[in-house]
């Protein structure tokens, strides 16, 4: 009995603390309705110099190891691991971006944070916090978005990798990558964890794949930044700007995420109280100019997802986006009820 007891200790022990580990293994989520009420200042550039250093630092680190970083996927993995690895591991970006001073971000925090925000009845929040959210070219985004950049997205780039040697075409690895993805993010990384599914998450995953990828390949566009050089005598070549790897689709407010049924009620309860924001007029402009750079995004994530994707999970990311609970005329694509009339990325857009 004692034994019984013990273990089931354990148990509950354990469950509190997956629960605190929620934001640092995924599920971190944010408040973009109540972020979109300030004014955040562009951080891109001070994002842009410190991606510079750490890498200049992580070519001279590859360069003193010749044999362990010798073909041009070690490196680029390098460079994205020393970014950030995980929760456990290396997470410089993510205190860089803490110790900006608050003018670059709008702060996340804890009880009250989540009280107020849309997520109010998600009880695994009360165990984690909200991230802070920062400003890249106009688009806000938590911060946690950067660290799927470089976190999953090179989880995305060695599993592409593995796919390229069991022969796979590189549509077909980047497929598989997304795939597997989409099912993390339905389990421990969001789903499981808080009952939230995050599209921009997966957004923001794609694009680290595309950044690990394009320093090693060309993948048409005139890659910006590019690895040169070999074993010992690795160089960059070309400067990275972040502002070509984030977009709207990183906005969890703009690309809304879709919820498990059970907290569907009480976030929609939430949800409505955010309609009036959206009619602010820098929010409005905000949305206007999200709108103008979606119509010239080409993103195959979201056509994969959609292809992917089930029926009732394509109506669903539909029913939960706050542009349709309010009936406005914004949003991604694929959060708008269909209407006849085409949009960009896979699903029908109203006007």
């Amino acid at each position: 009995m004692k034994a019984r007891r013990a273990r089931g200790l354990a148990l509950v022990v354990a469950a509190f603390a997956a629960l605190g580990h929620a934001g640092s293994l995924g599920a971190l989520e944010v408040d973009p309705y109540h972020a979109w009420q300030q004014e955040i200042e562009d951080s891109a550039d001070l994002l842009n110099a410190f991606l510079a250093e750490s890498f200049a630092e992580s070519i001279e680190l590859a360069n003193q190891r010749p044999g362990r970083f010798a073909t041009c996927p070690d490196v680029s993995r390098l460079l994205m691991r020393r970014v950030f690895s995980s929760v456990f591991g290396r997470k410089p970006v993510f205190r860089f971006i803490g110790r900006l001073p608050p003018r670059y971000k709008a702060e996340g925090g804890h009880f009250s944070e989540v009280w107020r925000s849309p997520y109010r009845y998600v009880p695994q929040l009360y165990f984690s916090s909200l991230a802070e959210t920062i400003n890249v070219d106009g688009v806000y985004l938590g911060k946690d978005k950067i660290t799927h950049v470089f976190g999953f997205g090179r989880r995305y780039y060695s599993r592409y990798l593995r796919a390229r040697e069991r022969g796979l075409s590189a549509e077909e690895a980047v497929a598989e990558a997304v795939a597997r993805g989409m099912k993390q993010e339905a389990g421990w990384v969001g789903g499981r964890i808080d009952g939230i599914f995050s599209y921009a998450d997966l957004e923001s995953n794609y694009r680290g794949l595309q950044l690990a990828r394009s320093l090693c390949e060309d993948l048409g566009g005139g890659d910006a930044l590019d690895l040169s050089g070999g074993p010992g005598s690795w160089r960059l070549v070309g400067v990275l700007d972040i502002r070509d790897v984030v977009n709207p689709l990183f906005d969890e407010g703009y690309n809304t995420p879709r919820m498990v049924s059970a907290l569907w009620p009480g976030v929609r309860l939430r949800l409505r109280r955010f309609c009036t924001v959206l009619e602010l007029p820098e929010v409005r402009q905000r949305l206007e100019r999200y709108d103008a750079r979606i119509e010239r995004l080409d993103s195959p994530s979201e056509e994969l997802i959609a292809e992917l994707s089930t029926d009732r999970q394509r109506a669903r990311r539909r029913q939960h986006s706050i542009f349709t609970l309010c009936a406005l005329d914004t949003g991604s694509p694929a959060t708008l009820p269909a209407t006849g009339v085409s949009g960009p990325i896979g699903e029908d857009r109203r006007r």
